[in-house]
């Protein structure tokens, strides 16, 4: 399976982290909304990383079943000392991490635009 996390702010200013998870099914990728929680007011690695394995752990789900993650580049993800991904690798180390092509995509037009 692959993750896809994004942390998001509301209306109301709450933080919460959307997870989306692409898998086989019947010989085809599905992909699905695996969950929308809510964050502590702090969207730090170590935070964003609890509400992951929470979620993890409570529906049985081992972390070897996890090929690959795709986030945005914002530190807390990517950190590869205290990011959501250094915490993530110790878990499982062979797990893929990856930049969001979305993400990508509107930095590029972002410095496009200036130009």
């Amino acid at each position: 399976m692959l993750l896809q996390l994004d942390e998001s702010t509301d209306i109301s200013n709450d933080a919460n982290l959307l997870s989306y998870v692409r898998y086989e099914h019947n010989d085809s990728i599905t992909e699905d909304l695996l969950f929308c929680m809510a964050l502590p007011t702090h969207t730090t690695g170590e935070a964003i990383f609890e509400v992951l394995n929470n979620f993890m752990s409570t529906h049985e789900i081992p972390w070897e079943k996890c090929v690959a993650v795709s986030t945005d580049g914002a530190r807390a993800m990517t950190g590869t000392r205290i990011g959501l991904q250094a915490r993530v690798k110790k878990m499982n180390p062979s797990i893929i991490w990856h930049h969001c092509c979305i993400h990508r995509e509107a930095l590029a037009a972002k410095i496009c635009q200036k130009n």
